[in-house]
This record gives structure tokens, C-alpha cells and sequence, in this order.
């Protein structure tokens, strides 16, 4: 079975389900894994007594049979009621997630930046905000290429300030004695 490695989860679903609210934390957590091992091998076995033993960490096949009850019974195998099949690829999902949240892609700001702010490393960019989730303070960014423009502003700010010497290289340290000895010391 040629599938994603991952399924969507909501826990609004979840947490407002009447079917999970009413089973034990314990059956709760046996649920879950048999929804993974469904979700990997397309069904799970109809015998309550192979559940316990897929669920593992001491699952009693009376817990099993209880969340089996969650499954629709298709022949010697049982299904999830719930939906995971996806109609998009993980890809896919991740691309329309990011155009929803107004996230763009490498390649966007990298066109964006050779265009109308070629003096600041698109990739830099990029992996800075990409590391803080796009989250500018607690929150979520809105608009990028104002931020590509702040980083353009600061960029040509930092052009124009005179750089001190490295007094921790020889040329350094001759550039300050001979500014000292001159009485144009920093």
C-alpha cells in the first residue's frame, strides 16, 4: 500500500466525539494506535485477542474488544470510522496550508529578493523566519515582503556605519596604536 507516512488529526473532532468521550483513557490511548496501525496496513483484524496483543503495553482483550466497536466490521477486518484517506498528497496539503496561512515558499522569497532586495541572502531570509514559524514576536506574520523590505532598510544601514577595525588581528592592532599615537584613538 503505497500511502503518505502521516494522516490529518483534529483534535476538535476528537476531543467533541461522543464515542471517544465515553471510553476510558485506556481505551482511549488502545484506539489511537490501532487508528495508526489501520492507517499503515488499511484495516486491523477483527479478533479482539490480535488487537490487544497490535495495542500492546498490557491491552486486555476486553479494552479491545470495547474500542472495536469505533471500527466498521468489513468481513474478517475492520476499518476506521473516521476518514483518512487524504484527496491530496502530504505535498500538496503542505503547499495549500502555507498559501492559506500566507507562508511563502523558498523559491518565492528567493524571486522576490533577486528582484527587489538584492543586497540581503534570500536563504538567510528564509531559514530565519522559517526556524520561528513565521511568528514575528507572539505573532503570526502577515506580510512578508515587508519584512524582506525592513531587512533591505537595515542591510543599506549597515553599508553606510563605519566598521571598527578587528583589534584581534595584527593589521588591527597596528591600526590602533598608530590612531593611539596620533591621538585619534576610539
Amino acid at each position: 500500500m503505497n500511502r503518505s507516512p502521516a494522516f490529518q488529526f483534529y483534535p476538535q473532532d476528537w476531543l467533541a466525539s461522543a464515542k471517544v468521550a465515553e471510553m476510558t483513557l485506556e481505551e482511549e490511548g488502545a484506539y489511537i494506535r490501532l487508528i495508526c496501525y489501520c492507517w499503515m496496513t488499511g484495516s486491523i483484524p477483527a479478533d479482539p485477542a490480535r488487537c490487544a496483543k497490535m495495542v500492546g503495553k498490557g491491552c486486555t482483550v476486553e479494552v479491545a474488544t470495547a474500542v472495536q466497536l469505533a471500527f466498521n466490521q468489513i468481513s474478517t477486518t475492520l476499518q476506521p470510522n473516521v476518514n483518512l484517506s487524504s484527496s491530496t498528497s502530504v505535498e500538496d496539503e503542505c503547499v495549500l496550508n502555507r498559501k492559506k496561512s500566507g507562508v511563502p515558499s523558498r523559491k518565492e522569497v528567493e524571486e522576490y529578493v533577486r528582484e527587489h532586495a538584492p543586497q540581503i541572502c534570500a536563504q538567510e531570509f528564509y531559514d530565519f523566519y522559517e526556524s520561528k514559524n513565521w511568528m514575528v514576536g507572539k505573532n503570526k506574520m502577515k506580510q512578508w515582503k515587508s519584512a524582506v523590505a525592513t531587512w533591505r532598510h537595515r542591510a543599506a544601514k549597515l553599508q553606510k556605519k563605519p566598521r571598527l577595525p578587528d583589534y584581534n588581528t595584527p593589521e588591527g592592532m597596528a591600526e590602533l596604536k598608530s590612531a593611539f599615537l596620533a591621538g585619534d584613538a576610539p
